[in-house]
């Protein structure tokens, strides 16, 4: 039963240990600069100051967009083969989702006991974003298997 948690499980650490962090926001200031670095090099293209600040925040956003994502499908795939097996997609789902939520918020909350870090309504929502596009790939996925049970 355990095996077909540890995704989620994983992905809750690491969300966790991110979100510990207080220098996280120069860690991405770092991977920009090295992205702008590389596409500088390979287009000749020069990025400036407050064209950096902006991807830095676009990067940042998509890691939260991603992460919670991966998360609710994490938590669609533990439910469906341990707790929900019988359920149809939609119920499966909205537990996901549900649990999706409230590990966000509860992120959020965590964050502002760190210092240099804020936990901000704004980023669940923003988090809620990857969690709605995984609704679509689990739906494909799940009309691709052609499976009764959805």
């Amino acid at each position: 039963m355990l095996k077909y948690w540890l995704p989620a499980i994983i992905l809750m650490i690491s969300i966790f240990l991110a979100s510990n962090d207080p220098s996280s926001g120069e860690k991405s200031s770092i991977i920009t600069r090295f992205l702008i670095k590389i596409v500088n090099n390979i287009t000749g293209y020069t990025i400036d100051t407050s064209q950096e600040i902006n991807i830095t925040f676009i990067i940042r956003k998509t890691a939260h967009i991603t992460e919670y994502g991966l998360l609710t499908m994490s938590y669609f795939y533990g439910l469906t083969k341990t707790i929900l097996k019988e359920e149809k997609f939609s119920s499966s789902y909205i537990f996901s989702l549900i649990l999706a939520i409230l590990y966000a918020s509860s992120d959020e909350f965590h964050q502002t006991f760190i210092a240099g870090r804020v936990g901000t309504y704004k980023d669940v929502l923003i988090d809620s974003i990857g969690m709605v596009v995984s609704y679509f790939i689990l739906s494909k996925i799940s009309s691709n298997t052609n499976s009764s049970k959805y």
